[in-house]
């Protein structure tokens, strides 16, 4: 990840290579994993930085801001709602205090 470029596509993709086609899951997962073994940031020996990790944080973010339950289902392709509530939906700092604000 030298360097990021701008890449036109029509394609309906979050991360794509420089020829605007989708990275293969492993190419990317090793591209971010090195780009965050080399900052100089604390970091817990048994984390791994994949996109999963960005799809996790996104789900839980929309939780998080009161999305209703099947527009998350919808973003992430999940069929399944007790999919979505039992992976992603865990609570946040943030959901606690909302809660803690409203008793």
């Amino acid at each position: 990840m030298a360097c990021l470029t701008t890449v036109v596509s029509d394609k309906d993709l979050v991360f794509i290579d420089g020829l605007g086609d989708f990275f293969v899951l492993n190419t990317f997962n090793s591209y971010i994993q090195r780009y965050f073994n080399n900052q100089e940031i604390e970091k817990l020996d048994s984390f791994k930085l994949t996109s999963h990790v960005f799809r996790h944080s996104h789900v839980s973010l929309l939780a998080e801001l009161s999305f209703h339950i099947r527009e998350i289902m919808e973003r992430v392709g999940h069929s399944d709602e007790k999919t979505t509530i039992q992976i992603y939906t865990h609570v946040t700092e943030k959901m606690k205090q909302n809660s803690f604000e409203k008793l």
